[in-house]
């Protein structure tokens, strides 16, 4: 898992008659020689994704094949606190990454990030959003106390977790 966009590169060696070509896919299926060629060009890991790959030595034999599953966090923004009465409101925020939905809230105000899974704060809505999960977010939090200041952050699970800034 991680928290920003990744390139990587694939490569193989074989001490006999050495590697000829890899390939490799993004999409889950299984590579063969039909599938896409590595050129030595970093492949760019900007959403989860899990990279299959295969090298084949200069005899034509196969290797074993590779997996690597890379878990992206999404990119958080455009929260918005809406519908507010004095005893609920309404969280709405976006995601670049289909991710889940969950607000964390509290009276006091947390301006450093504490430790997952409520990062400091008293309060957390249920996680919406899990299948299928979704760009544009939308939690609703009641029982509000009528007159008191509350601080929230969203929180967005593709993998790994994002969170927002406090608001």
């Amino acid at each position: 898992d991680y928290t920003s966009d990744q390139l990587v590169t694939l490569a193989s060696s074989d001490t006999l008659s050495g590697v000829d070509k890899i390939y490799y896919t993004t999409d889950g299926s299984v590579p063969d020689n039909t599938k896409t060629e590595y050129t030595g060009t970093a492949i760019t890991v900007d959403k989860d994704m899990t990279i299959k790959a295969i090298a084949y030595d200069k005899a034509g034999n196969p290797s074993a094949v590779l997996e690597a599953a890379y878990g992206i966090a999404p990119v958080i923004s455009a929260e918005a606190s809406s519908s507010v009465t004095s005893t609920s409101t309404t969280v709405t925020w976006t995601t670049d990454d289909p991710a889940t939905s969950r607000v964390v809230y509290d009276t006091v105000s947390h301006p450093v990030k504490g430790d997952a899974p409520n990062y400091g704060y008293a309060s957390s809505t249920a996680t919406f959003d899990e299948d299928p999960k979704v760009l544009a977010h939308s939690v609703g939090i009641s029982g509000l106390t009528a007159g008191t200041t509350y601080y929230y952050r969203t929180v967005s699970r593709g993998s790994p977790e994002a969170v927002g800034d406090e608001k």
